[in-house]
């Protein structure tokens, strides 16, 4: 089982505050950087999918900025990814 982490919490807090972006456009970043990420991986949606226990279709309509995700979500995504979680935040 995924936990969220503390430290997540608070990095989350900092970069948004400091960023100056419309719901959006922190949707689309969020997108773009998972489907980079993924695919820098060489992983299919499925593949992702069944690392992170996150229905595939979820994650088509993440990478499209089409839902609100939780920090849970993003939490569970980064580990299954094995990256930080600010870099799915991060604007590129």
């Amino acid at each position: 089982m995924m936990v969220f982490k503390p430290s997540h919490f608070f990095a989350f807090f900092f970069l948004f505050e400091r960023m100056a972006t419309s719901n959006k456009n922190i949707l689309k970043i969020f997108g773009e950087n998972l489907r980079r990420i993924r695919m820098e991986k060489g992983l299919s949606q499925r593949d992702l999918s069944s690392l992170c226990n996150i229905d595939n279709a979820d994650i088509s309509r993440m990478e499209n900025g089409q839902v609100n995700v939780s920090l849970n979500t993003i939490s569970q995504l980064a580990d299954a990814l094995e990256v930080p979680f600010l870099k799915l935040l991060k604007p590129e």
